[in-house]
């Protein structure tokens, strides 16, 4: 199901889940780790948005699954379902284009993140309640 009336543009991203770890990547000028995600383009669903802005942070493509919630009503995040898990075979680079953004991506097992290293500690406590609730993305 498509959100299509949301109100004025809002930022989305998507939790991806194995295991006991989430995906995470760290942004290049706060040194954070945060969900994949972004802002929109003209015209984009926040469903549509974590999932380009997720492939593009990424590589990875994904289905946003089921709004798991909306923080302050301007950020939306999306339990996915990654529809190419080839592409963490190895490792996990970050695409050429993003580099400039993102340093790094990673799994991090849940219970390790603090808030020190989370772009937005005060949601945290919601995003770690969230995980257990989602189900598997691969």
């Amino acid at each position: 199901m498509r959100e299509e009336n949301v109100q004025g543009p809002v930022n989305a991203g998507c939790l991806i889940k194995k295991g006991d770890s989430v995906l995470l990547v760290k942004d290049f000028d706060s040194g954070r780790w945060g969900a994949p995600g972004g802002k929109p383009e003209a015209g984009e669903t926040p469903q549509e948005t974590a999932e380009r802005e997720t492939y593009e942070e990424t590589g990875l493509k994904v289905q946003a699954q089921r709004l798991l919630e909306t923080f302050e009503g301007c950020f939306y995040l999306y339990e996915c379902r990654v529809l190419n898990p080839e592409v963490f075979k190895e490792s996990i680079q970050v695409p050429e284009s993003e580099r400039h953004k993102i340093e790094e991506i990673q799994f991090i097992e849940i219970s390790e993140i603090c808030q020190e290293i989370f772009r937005f500690p005060g949601i945290l406590d919601r995003i770690k309640a969230l995980f257990n609730e989602a189900e598997e993305s691969f």
